[in-house]
């Protein structure tokens, strides 16, 4: 293809994307609502094998920390043990309390420490599994969560 064409395509899926308000998934609020306490349940207490079985096995997950968590991913995690690895490493077993909450109409996780928010995550899940974690951890985002 020539470069013409590629810029076209390009420009083509991402009015495509910007135009796609449907979720991805049409999910009954109680089966997100338990797929999410199960992936809280199975981070607060570093259940690996827990959080592998709510994942889909290519799953996303995504964490913004603004570079301010040392540690913390900077790219994309890709895959079920990946993923889990990295949540149970950051939140697993702490004295974190997991919160299931809509975010935004989206189910989500609200990570409370000590009495501050650490976290919010969103999910994009059939009510089955989850195949997209999307996680804002930057302190300067949620500051105001924690006044």
């Amino acid at each position: 293809r020539t470069p013409a064409a590629c810029r076209k395509l390009a420009s083509r899926a991402r009015a495509t994307i910007k135009s796609d308000r449907e979720p991805r998934f049409n999910v009954d609020p109680k089966d997100a609502r338990r797929i999410i306490e199960r992936f809280a349940v199975a981070c607060a207490t570093g259940d690996i094998e827990g959080l592998i079985a709510v994942l889909e096995p290519n799953v996303v997950g995504e964490f913004d920390s603004g570079g301010r968590i040392p540690g913390a991913p900077t790219s994309a995690q890709v895959g079920a043990h990946t993923v889990a690895a990295t949540l149970v490493r950051a939140l697993g077993g702490s004295s974190a309390m997991f919160h299931a909450v809509n975010v935004n109409d989206q189910p989500g996780v609200v990570v409370d420490l000590m009495g501050q928010t650490m976290a919010v995550i969103t999910f994009e899940t059939d009510g089955h599994l989850i195949f997209a974690i999307r996680a804002i951890g930057n302190p300067d985002k949620l500051a105001h969560l924690n006044r």
